[in-house]
């Protein structure tokens, strides 16, 4: 496709350009379907439960964070093997 190191970097500069167009249109396309999607009916009966899960995952998240963070307590030897 290309031989010299500045056309390759304008090829792949304009592959990636292709790349991100069609990627924007897709997203925006799948954004177009989800905000007319009825998310009321679908999310109603979860709510409660949901976000109950999620507060509990969190905490233990953080939970695991702060008990990794903490430095091990140094063993002090008497210098005997």
């Amino acid at each position: 496709m290309a031989r010299s190191p500045q056309r390759e970097r304008w090829a792949v500069a304009v592959v990636c350009a292709f790349v991100a167009h069609t990627a924007w249109h897709w997203f925006s396309e799948r954004f177009e379907s989800l905000m007319r999607a009825d998310w009321q009916g679908l999310l109603s009966p979860l709510w409660p439960n949901g976000a109950v899960a999620a507060l509990l995952l969190a905490a233990v998240w953080m939970l695991v964070q702060a008990l990794r963070r903490r430095t091990p307590v140094p063993i002090a030897r008497d210098g005997a093997d």
